[in-house]
């Protein structure tokens, strides 16, 4: 039986589900017929969202990992395209997104439709072949409209500009990306790139090589609905921990009907300060994995509870429980994506202290003291 759509019957099951996300690094699934794939598409896009636009999508950029937890470089994880501004001159506009915090330019073309003039732009880089770069350009204006593109809005574009860029490897769902003041009643599709395509094939423009001296502005959303994603992160290891049947009890009804709704946010807390989770674990002489992801159930005031930390930057409290169900099992999960490794909180305390025994019995005689 699904640990979310309870109610609904006849449910498929495919894929497992991951504890943590793979996108985040998380390797541990829970085990078959526990999460139907009925409820994977219906969270899918809010968890991609979560992924992309969320605080934790600038903290997956800086550091990673990539596509369904890839550590290679190739496949790191790219902010939104969006404009930049020149650090010399801000009201020098590219295009371009951040990958492990460095600002990537995009090759694209400036087009005023006041003065008829088009300006190139390709990054200044020595690995960079423009020419090439200027040709996939062209290509993309020619056939522009079998192109998935973006529109974006910008109000730092004056209202006779538009900027059109390509790039098909950075955003998953687009390939090219048109961007135009909020007050330009201007659609994509109406406009006619064809003339640009032939000065850029001709290579009668003079690219201007842009430096990696940006701004970059790039924007999260905050939205209740992303805690869902952190609420159904530790509601997965409460399944791992404790059993299916365990969490079908009715008195997980509340967060599992929001987390699958959505609605008002009883449950999830943002933890001010980004520490609370070291500031547990050095109270017990514990060292957490660097950037490691981490996940605590524990008990208050006759109620459950998880303590959430992704990054050991964004930490959340998360109520499971108004009231304890017995025989409940109180344990936590250490996901260290960065060595591809992923502990439970007991064994990995067990082990801690088995590699270094003196210094465990030299905090715990101070802690005596």
């Amino acid at each position: 039986m699904c640990i979310y759509f309870c109610k609904r019957k006849d449910l498929k099951y495919g894929s497992r589900e991951h504890v943590i996300p793979a996108g985040l690094g998380g390797k541990m699934k829970l085990g078959k017929k526990i999460v139907s794939s009925e409820f994977n598409k219906h969270i899918s896009s809010l968890e991609n969202r979560f992924l992309r636009d969320s605080i934790v999508s600038v903290l997956r950029q800086l550091y990673g990992p990539g596509k369904r937890g890839s550590l290679t470089v190739e496949n790191q994880p790219k902010g939104r395209v969006h404009l930049v501004n020149n650090m010399d001159n801000a009201q020098d506009l590219s295009v371009g997104y951040m990958k492990q915090n460095r600002p990537m330019l995009m090759t694209s073309f400036t087009f005023d439709f006041e003065s008829k003039a088009v300006q190139i732009d390709i990054q200044k880089d020595e690995k960079s072949n423009y020419k090439n770069e200027i040709i996939c350009l062209a290509k993309a204006c020619r056939e522009k409209n079998n192109l998935n593109v973006k529109t974006i809005e910008d109000n730092r574009l004056p209202i006779s500009t538009v900027f059109f860029a390509y790039g098909p490897k950075v955003e998953d769902r687009y390939e090219a990306f048109f961007f135009k003041h909020p007050e330009k009643s201007l659609e994509f599709n109406s406009l006619d790139f064809s003339q640009i395509a032939d000065y850029l094939e001709k290579q009668e423009l003079s690219p201007i090589a842009q430096s990696n001296k940006v701004i970059v502005n790039s924007r999260v959303k905050i939205t209740d609905d992303f805690l869902r994603i952190i609420a159904k992160i530790c509601f997965n290891f409460l399944a791992e921990l404790n059993g299916c049947d365990f969490v079908l009890h009715e008195q997980f009804d509340p967060i599992r009907d929001w987390i699958a709704n959505g609605g008002e946010n009883k449950f999830v807390e943002e933890l001010q300060g980004g520490d609370k989770i070291d500031t547990l674990m050095r109270s017990i002489n514990i060292k957490l994995p660097d950037k490691c992801h981490f996940i605590y159930i524990m008990m208050n005031e006759d109620k459950l509870y998880a303590l959430s930390s992704l990054y050991r930057q964004y930490d959340c409290k998360v109520l499971l429980a108004e009231r304890i169900p017995s025989n409940v099992k109180i344990d936590g999960f250490i996901c260290d994506w960065l060595n591809n490794s992923e502990y439970f909180l007991n064994k990995f305390i067990e082990e801690s202290i088995a590699k270094n025994p003196e210094s465990f019995i030299n905090w715990l005689n101070n802690e005596i003291e």
